[in-house]
């Protein structure tokens, strides 16, 4: 099983998808809270900026930065469970 899927933790993307979600993650302190995860969405962004140029703008107006992240992570294969 891990030689199957060993590139995936070398994937910034997948890595960066996986933290930006995961509560274990997230910082316990609130003003750390409040700026988690810049980082993890710049990577996101960065990765599909082709894509997110697509966006629908009328959809993009109202929630741009949820929005995207949700659209991405989405469709990220976050573990092997159906």
């Amino acid at each position: 099983m891990r030689s199957c899927f060993k590139d995936l933790e070398n994937d910034k993307i997948l890595q960066a998808a996986a933290r930006l979600v995961d509560p274990r993650e997230w910082p316990t302190e609130e003003a750390d809270l409040a700026s988690y995860g810049a980082d993890h969405l710049r990577v996101i962004t960065d990765h599909f900026a082709d894509i997110l140029d697509l966006v629908d703008p009328e959809r993009l107006q109202s929630f741009p930065n949820l929005l995207m992240v949700v659209e991405l992570i989405l469709v990220l294969p976050l573990s092997t469970a159906a």
